[in-house]
This record gives structure tokens, C-alpha cells and sequence, in this order.
């Protein structure tokens, strides 16, 4: 390997930890918003965007 490699794949590694620890951050206001809606709900809007008997993908 060289040494350009090693440090894309540093900034790389750095960029994925940063993205992930955000991620993990935001996740519990996520769960605290879903919170006052019922299961329904979420349901709902998460099935019914996806589904489109027009599209064929």
C-alpha cells in the first residue's frame, strides 16, 4: 500500500466515524418524536409513499 492510500483510507475511516457518531446522536430525537404517534401512524407513513401500483421498480 501506499502512503496516498493510507491516508485517503484515514480520511475515509475519519469521514464513516463522523457520519456514524452524528447518526447515533440524532437517532434518540427521532424515537422521542415518533413517540407521540401510534404505531399505525408510522405505519402508514412509511408503507404508503412507498407503495405506487403505477411503478413498476
Amino acid at each position: 500500500m501506499t502512503l496516498v492510500r493510507t491516508v485517503e483510507q484515514t480520511r475515509m475511516g475519519i469521514a464513516v466515524l463522523l457520519v456514524s457518531d452524528i447518526g447515533w446522536g440524532v437517532l434518540p430525537l427521532y424515537w422521542r418524536t415518533l413517540s407521540s404517534m401510534n404505531a399505525i401512524s408510522v405505519l402508514a407513513y412509511r408503507l404508503v409513499p412507498r407503495w405506487r401500483p403505477w411503478s413498476r421498480c
